[in-house]
């Protein structure tokens, strides 16, 4: 693996954008770049709103935005740090898979549902839990499918050169 296709794990913000090339749904996003694009995206995409750093692992770091107020204040703390993030809309999920992948193949994957979404868990207290979904299930059986098209490149790849 070559450090462009490594990029595309290690960085939200290029993972995001190669997702959307391929028609892969993923929550709207901008890059903390150019404050015109960043009002516009508020503007437009109702909040909350996450401020994520590109190549944090899991929730760290993530601010959780109520209103545009609110950004500028993160932004000026950050200083010239501000272009190592993006702003996302915040869609509470309750959905993750465990899996294990070597050479795009899915080898092992298992869903799970989380009782909250991890970040209100994190930020408004309460107690972390998870279940494993039923194998049977058609939520599951899409999950899966749609996690393979993924994995296996067919969706991106479709949009650009692998």
């Amino acid at each position: 693996m070559g450090l462009t296709t490594i990029r595309y794990f290690r960085d939200k913000l290029a993972m995001r954008a190669r997702a959307k090339e391929a028609g892969i749904l993923v929550p709207e996003f901008v890059h903390i770049l150019n404050y015109d694009a960043i009002r516009d995206f508020m503007a437009r995409v109702p909040s909350p709103w996450l401020l994520k750093p590109r190549s944090q692992a899991s929730g760290i770091g993530m601010k959780k935005i109520h209103k545009p107020d609110d950004l500028w204040p993160w932004l000026n703390q950050l200083g010239d740090q501000q272009s190592f993030y993006l702003l996302e809309q915040f869609v509470p999920h309750r959905l993750s898979r465990g899996q294990h992948v070597s050479e795009r193949e899915v080898l092992f994957a298992e869903p799970h549902a989380y009782g909250a979404p991890p970040l209100d868990v994190s930020h408004q207290g309460g107690v972390f839990t998870t279940r494993t979904l039923p194998r049977d299930a058609a939520e599951t059986r899409k999950l899966l499918e749609v996690n393979r098209d993924v994995i296996d490149g067919s969706a991106i790849c479709a949009a650009s050169p692998c």
